[in-house]
Parts: structure tokens; C-alpha cells; sequence
């Protein structure tokens, strides 16, 4: 389970950077607007699509974490949610 958390953090930490790479180039692009419009295009692109792999990258970390914390069930978290669901 820890390796999962670990796996998870990797994600969220390396979407945040991608979304950090898409907002510098997204600044940069419109210096390409007065230079050449096919070169504001292909950042325009690789920004968005640097946007897209960065949400990906969080809700797949996040997903991960919360389905890590939903099936580390132990006996005694059983028992617990067994006593909480009879009160």
C-alpha cells in the first residue's frame, strides 16, 4: 500500500510541474504571435496539451490515493465501521 501512496505523490507532483511548463509557455506564446503564426499555433498546442496531461496526472493521483484508503481495510477498521454502521 505505501508503494501505491508513493506512486500516487509522484503523479500529483509531476502534474503540478506540467501545469507550471504549460503557464511558461502559454506567457511566451504570444511573443511568437508577431514572429511567425505557425509557430504560435504549435505553442498553443503543446500548451494545451501540456494543460491536458497535468489534469490527467492529478485526478489520477487522486484517484489512486482515495482508492488506496478505500481497500486498506484492516480487521479492526472492519470492525469499527461495522459498530458505526449498527449505532
Amino acid at each position: 500500500m505505501l508503494q501505491q501512496r508513493q506512486d500516487s505523490h509522484s503523479a500529483h507532483i509531476g502534474g503540478i510541474v506540467i501545469w507550471i511548463i504549460a503557464f511558461y509557455i502559454e506567457g511566451i506564446s504570444e511573443s511568437f504571435y508577431g514572429v511567425s503564426y505557425e509557430l504560435f499555433n504549435i505553442s498553443i498546442l503543446f500548451e494545451e496539451s501540456f494543460e491536458s496531461i497535468g489534469t490527467i496526472l492529478l485526478f489520477s493521483s487522486a484517484l489512486d490515493y482515495l482508492s488506496d484508503i478505500g481497500l486498506d481495510l484492516t480487521a479492526e477498521r472492519i470492525n469499527n465501521l461495522a459498530k458505526f454502521q449498527n449505532s
